[in-house]
């Protein structure tokens, strides 16, 4: 099976070679898929899947990686029978071993968490039934979760930072150095189009047919499974529902969709150390704004500026501005690459491109946003620190972690997100401002020559 899966795993594309949508969108029907990838059955796969049989061979798919793809096919077709089944059976036992006695869920810990990632202890058993439960019914539990912890007045109180930060965006996109007018006014466009939604959706899921018995817990997670699977499958041949979001309000996390325009703030990240309501404003500028500006900016990161105000895949930037955007992106991925978190192992700058875009305009963003609300009056100092030191306290704040070796090296092999230790250090050390807060002069750690910064958002 580990022959398998390598042989696998060495035709996959990697990816570094997955940023560009253009490359990676290749809509086509299932009759030309099975003729670029003949060693695999997609009709049995995608008809066993719940796709209906009539009119499959003209219904189009995005096939990402076709290469890619074709060669799996390939791969899967000369491999040994048995070997396919183990493999199969494997995958099946692991999928379900959270839903097994300890035996098999030990196992499965002590191979995937443990071995993998170095993690130590299995979290206890209450935080894996909770964390099951909520995969399997995310959106009724988030329903509870905004009626107990998030009133109208912290949705309102975002929903107004967020704006103050699209502001902010506004004026920089408007004072953009590098971009000529005609892209400048694109971009501008796509800005104000952005759809901004903060909390939770319009609607809730109806969970009235999904079947629950008490005692049946391996049941209960196959039918919660097949009930989500349905849910995508009713979304067949109607209309995008542009109401629907791609995270439950419990989630802490955010998230860009550029096929959607829009920018996503659940109810959970509202919280410390991303928000409180109480606290210092500079540190929350730093903190939630620098992370709505950070989403706001993957909507022009290396894969989001190729989205319209739309959502759509257009090529709306001049060749001038593009070759600026991509020159100064080289230079902000060189930085990246040079960053050893661990010892003998770099990030991979063009993996964690989007996202090192985005930290950046993140920062710049909730900064100049912090400045905006002083409209003019000095700012004052609270602890003995400035108003700018407690925006980037803010942002280091929010992704201070943690990291067992093994998870990092992990994630620097596979993640498009840099270590957390980077994600506070580079953005911080490319903004003018961050050397005036702490004195950074040549000589020191992590100061850069004022030509060597990169500015892009």
């Amino acid at each position: 099976m580990v022959d398998l899966e390598t042989a696998l795993a060495k035709v996959e594309i990697p990816r570094d070679q997955t940023r560009d949508p253009l490359k990676i969108y290749n809509p086509m029907p299932v009759s030309q898929l099975q003729k670029i990838a003949p060693d695999f059955d997609w009709t049995a796969f995608l008809t066993t899947a719940g796709l209906p049989a009539e009119g499959l061979a003209d219904r189009k798919v995005d096939v990402r990686e076709p290469e890619g793809i074709a060669a799996m096919a390939r791969v899967l077709k000369a491999a040994d029978y048995g070997t396919l089944q183990a493999w199969l059976a494997f995958h099946l036992a692991d999928n379900a071993a959270t839903y097994l006695s300890h035996d098999f869920s030990d196992a499965s810990f002590d191979f995937n968490s443990k071995t993998l990632s170095g993690v130590a202890q299995q979290s206890p058993r209450w935080k894996r039934a909770t964390r099951v439960t909520n995969g399997a019914m995310g959106w009724a539990i988030g329903k509870i979760y905004v009626a107990r912890y998030f009133p109208p007045s912290a949705q309102a109180q975002i929903t107004s930072l967020v704006q103050e930060v699209k502001s902010s965006f506004h004026d920089r996109l408007e004072h953009n150095t590098w971009m000529d007018e005609p892209t400048r006014k694109a971009a501008l466009n796509k800005l104000d189009h952005f759809a901004i939604q903060v909390g939770y959706p319009k609607k809730w899921w109806d969970y009235s047919n999904l079947v629950v018995r008490k005692g049946d817990v391996y049941g209960n997670a196959v039918r919660g499974a097949a009930f989500n699977w349905q849910h995508e499958l009713n979304k067949l041949d109607k209309p995008v529902d542009r109401d629907e979001w791609g995270m439950t309000p419990q989630t802490v996390n955010a998230y860009n969709d550029p096929t959607m325009n829009e920018i996503v703030f659940p109810a959970a990240i509202l919280q410390p150390p991303f928000f409180d309501p109480k606290g210092d404003m500079a540190v929350n500028y730093g903190a939630i704004g620098g992370v709505i500006g950070h989403e706001m900016s993957h909507g022009f990161d290396d894969q989001g500026r190729h989205y319209d105000e739309h959502g759509r895949l257009n090529d709306w930037w001049s060749k001038a501005s593009s070759d600026a955007f991509q020159k100064l992106a080289d230079r902000l991925g060189a930085q990246y690459d040079a960053q050893e978190p661990l010892p003998g192992t770099h990030v991979n700058g063009k993996m964690t491109m989007g996202e090192n875009i985005a930290d950046s305009g993140g920062l710049n963003l909730g900064l100049q946003a912090y400045h905006d609300s002083l409209h003019g009056k000095p700012e004052t100092k609270v602890h003995g620190l400035t108003g700018d030191q407690r925006v980037f306290l803010g942002w280091a704040q929010v992704w201070r972690e943690k990291d067992r070796p093994d998870a990092l090296r992990q994630q620097m092999l596979s993640n498009e997100h840099a270590p957390a230790v980077t994600r506070v250090n580079m953005p911080a050390h490319n903004i003018d401002a961050w050397y005036d807060a702490f004195g950074v002069k040549e000589g020191d750690k992590l100061y850069l020559a004022p030509d060597q910064r990169v500015k892009i958002w």
